[in-house]
């Protein structure tokens, strides 16, 4: 973020009008890197550049060194926008009205235009229990989506399953170990405290130690899970 920020204030003219969203770590063709989305820094500046803010920030996770500005795609689609140009409005009235929707990421392509890639869920248990079903992805310059099952996400999408959906399911796989009537807590684990989004052959993963439920907080092991 820091390193965004600084690329940022070497355009001066750009700063005043627009500031940096969330960072999001991904594989964009054989290269880890944070992107980084700009966006409109309020409402007038979103009035007077209605087709979109000025592109994004690319900063490798590998070199300090490696920062770039990107200016050709433009940010149409973005969080807490106005109207239509607002991420989840456009999603929810574009088509997932009653879609269960979460988890909005902003990943590139591996030619670098930029999408938000978000997450439909449905619960197993009544309002409980949310399982991802698949992905509806957005095209940040122009607002186009398009709707993929797990099955048929395009390979350069790394994230599908949300972080606390993943959690929850590590937390209920140790809880329910033995099913339910476990009184004394037999082979019992959850998830240590923090996690991580790293990468291995490159498949974006999360990473979380496993303790036991017991007071010795001792480390069991770990758990990486596919996020697609």
């Amino acid at each position: 973020y820091n390193l965004a920020n600084k690329k940022l204030g070497e355009k001066p003219s750009l700063g005043s009008q627009v500031v940096l969203g969330e960072p999001t770590i991904q594989m964009v063709d054989g290269k880890l890197i944070w992107a980084v989305p700009l966006q409109h820094s309020g409402f007038f500046k979103w009035l007077t550049n209605m087709s979109g803010s000025a592109g994004y920030i690319t900063v490798s996770a590998t070199n300090v060194n490696d920062v770039s500005y990107v200016e050709d795609h433009k940010i149409k689609i973005q969080p807490n926008s106005y109207l239509l140009h607002d991420l989840k409005r456009n999603v929810r009235f574009g088509g997932a009205l009653f879609e269960g929707i979460v988890d909005y990421s902003f990943e590139l392509d591996d030619n670098g235009q930029p999408y938000w890639v978000v997450s439909t869920y449905r619960n197993r248990r009544g309002f409980a229990l949310p399982e991802a079903t698949g992905v509806i992805v957005v095209n940040a310059t122009t607002g186009e989506k398009e709707k993929y099952s797990i099955a048929d996400v395009p390979e350069w999408v790394d994230r599908v399953q949300p972080e606390d959906f993943i959690l929850n399911q590590i937390n209920n796989q140790g809880a329910y170990v033995h099913g339910i009537f476990n009184f004394a807590d037999k082979d019992k684990f959850r998830q240590s405290e923090g996690h991580n989004i790293v990468y291995n052959g490159g498949n974006c993963y999360l990473f979380t130690g496993l303790t036991s439920v017991v007071r010795d907080e001792s480390a069991i092991g770990f758990m990486m899970v596919d996020m697609v």
